[in-house]
């Protein structure tokens, strides 16, 4: 599922603009210079929306304050079924090995994840904090979609997952999942870099390689 928020800010920005553009040109019908200025307040107050969106989060201070991680960028992580998990003959008993892209926005959140057979791309996000002082909590619903190959054993599903955040920016988090398939589990993740624009597991092998010769 593609995210929407991209569209949508490209679409108020226009309309914002179109809309400052129209009052400026009918300036013959303004009374003053200040209202021709004015009539950019729209665009301009777009803009700050969309900056503060995108680089929020960068800054410490505000992800101080407003108690929001900052998480985005390429992650490893080793994923370690239970035993009572129900994995078909064949299958990966685990540890996994694999990695987690994260593309975070203040306002939006997009996960993928890719294992040697399969991917996954989350749906839906939360964010919330148990009490004053605990952790911040992410979850996250996704959908799973094995390669064609692995089809016969290992069918599309739906799963959920959970992480606990007592740093603001940090290296290395612990997370639980559970799918449809009645599988559950531990994932380990390790931060490689803030780069995310990966779209393989092999792309992503190849960042961590050349974060290792660093």
């Amino acid at each position: 599922m593609k995210r929407p928020d991209t569209l949508v800010k490209s679409v108020v920005f226009v309309v914002a603009l179109v809309y400052s553009i129209t009052i400026y040109l009918s300036g013959s019908e303004l009374d003053s210079a200040i209202i021709k200025i004015l009539s950019f307040l729209p665009t301009l107050a777009v803009m700050l929306l969309i900056l503060w969106d995108y680089l929020a989060l960068k800054l410490p201070i505000v992800r101080k304050f407003m108690n929001r991680p900052r998480f985005d960028g390429l992650w490893k992580f080793s994923l370690t079924p239970t035993a009572e998990s129900h994995i078909p003959e064949g299958g990966n008993k685990g540890p996994i090995p694999g990695y987690m892209i994260v593309k975070q926005t203040f306002w939006s959140l997009h996960v993928t994840q890719f294992t040697e057979e399969s991917a996954s791309e989350s749906i839906a996000y939360t964010w919330r904090r148990s009490e004053e002082g605990g952790p911040v909590k992410l979850s996250y619903i996704y959908r799973n979609k094995p390669k064609a190959k692995h089809l016969s054993r290992s069918h599309p599903s739906d799963g959920s997952s959970s992480i606990e955040f007592r740093s603001m920016s940090p290296k290395v988090l612990e997370s639980t999942y559970f799918t449809d398939r009645y599988t559950q589990g531990d994932i380990e993740l390790a931060f490689l870099t803030r780069d995310s624009e990966f779209g393989s597991y092999k792309e992503c092998i190849e960042a961590e390689n050349r974060q290792s010769t660093v």
